[in-house]
């Protein structure tokens, strides 16, 4: 198996939850949680391996993170919907070709960190043919080391204002 990739849901209505806290006496609307995990056993591109050589499986391939994840936090009430979003990529090993430094500080050249990216949306159903969304992707404005070329929104905060029509 090269890779797994696996979709967790559970839906409940909030109330529900908070009444075991004495909380739960009026409609709180309904939660969602979604989790979805990438487990990256090992990524070839080509039929021989990576640079006509197999790579080391044990240390994954270079570039590419092991596992990724993402976490959908969704609360639905009346004609509210507000979901926030983590996001989530395992450290990767950028070079397995080259012996790690004998001075522990000089090998974090060899590795991409690990980063986290939060987005929150908040959408209001008008009637069953129109819906209005406001959209912010990089919640807390984290900017992205461009020299590890990570995949993504590397600007920073954006803002995303959408009106939705369905006919």
């Amino acid at each position: 198996m090269q890779a797994i990739n696996t979709r967790i849901s559970y839906d409940f209505m909030l109330q529900d939850a908070l009444s075991v806290f004495g909380l739960g006496s009026k409609d709180l609307g309904q939660m969602r949680v979604d989790a979805y995990i990438y487990a990256l056993n090992k990524y070839q591109t080509s039929a021989d391996g990576t640079f006509r050589s197999d790579t080391n499986n044990n240390r994954g391939e270079p570039g590419y993170e092991k596992i990724q994840s993402r976490l959908d936090l969704s609360h639905r009430i009346g004609p509210f919907t507000q979901q926030l979003q983590w996001f989530f990529t395992a450290k990767a090993q950028v070079n397995i070709d080259i012996a790690e430094a004998a001075i522990p500080e000089q090998n974090a050249l060899f590795f991409r960190p690990s980063w986290d990216r939060f987005n929150y949306n908040l959408a209001y159903a008008v009637n069953e043919q129109l819906t209005a969304r406001v959209v912010v992707n990089n919640v807390f404005n984290d900017q992205l080391r461009p020299e590890f070329g990570l995949p993504g929104d590397t600007i920073g905060r954006s803002y995303v204002v959408r009106l939705d029509a369905r006919f």
